[in-house]
């Protein structure tokens, strides 16, 4: 049996199915702009699969013409968590998800990158799963920004209006960001996480993106917006940086 999953999301012009039988997704894809997205996908996908999770058994693109393609991905099992869950509910699986991408993403300017990462694009499994590669890019960009960008995500998406994090998140949050700054990621960056993340979106994925703006929720917020965040955001960082030194102090 095949089902429609989903028609045409964010305008990116690709229809889904599910073959249940053969656990296999198909994203099909019919015009100019959608069949250049589905190989762009493809390239996503390959790195990912090659590079990260180490096997040959590659999604099969299979091409018409310029206006038709077919992109088969075999299911991955476990269990997926819905962005609209509070971040109360998420942090602590998102920071898993960070030691994680800590201990096997490349870690340098020029690297691959998801793009979009959000908890929708995560399955829990014996490890994370990463899927939908359709921003996949391996431009230069700084290093930490599909993290940074789902650290930002869990704590906008569940709200329809723009809200400050509870006190004990943005604590948590400042931790994670210490640990970031220990892995390698720039502290200019973790001094205006929304901003930068922001500022990337509109100049390198944004531009050759097969979707509408609006899939990028970063966008939908103005810039006073935004520089209330990042207030918010490095206060934390600087305060768990000194909580640190702190406990540094005391041991000494």
């Amino acid at each position: 049996m095949i089902r429609l999953v989903a028609n045409n999301p964010h305008g990116n012009g690709i229809s889904v199915f599910y073959d249940k039988r053969k656990n296999v997704f198909y994203k099909v894809a019919s015009s100019v702009r959608a069949v250049s997205g589905l190989r762009n996908e493809k390239n996503g996908w390959d790195w990912y699969l090659t590079n990260i999770l180490r096997t040959e058994k590659l999604p099969r693109l299979v091409e018409k013409d310029n206006e038709y393609a077919r992109l088969e991905i075999s299911k991955f099992y476990g269990e997926k968590i819905s962005y609209t869950q509070k971040p109360e509910n998420t942090i602590k699986r998102v920071d898993y998800f960070i030691n994680y991408y800590l201990s096997c993403w490349p870690r340098n300017q020029q690297h691959s990158y998801h793009g979009d990462l959000t908890l929708s694009n995560i399955i829990w499994g014996d490890i994370p799963y990463v899927i939908d590669w359709e921003q996949y890019g391996n431009r230069k960009i700084f290093w930490g920004f599909d993290v940074i960008y789902l650290l930002l995500s869990i704590i906008i998406l569940p709200y329809e209006n723009f809200t400050i994090p509870s006190k004990n998140i943005l604590k948590k949050l400042g931790m994670i960001f210490v640990k970031l700054e220990k892995n390698g990621v720039d502290k200019k960056i973790l001094e205006q996480p929304a901003a930068e993340v922001k500022k990337a979106i509109k100049n390198i994925i944004l531009p050759r993106a097969n979707c509408e703006k609006t899939k990028f929720f970063l966008l939908k917020f103005s810039e006073l917006e935004v520089d209330i965040l990042d207030e918010c955001l490095v206060r934390a960082y600087r305060y768990a940086v000194y909580d640190e030194y702190l406990e540094t102090f005391k041991e000494k």
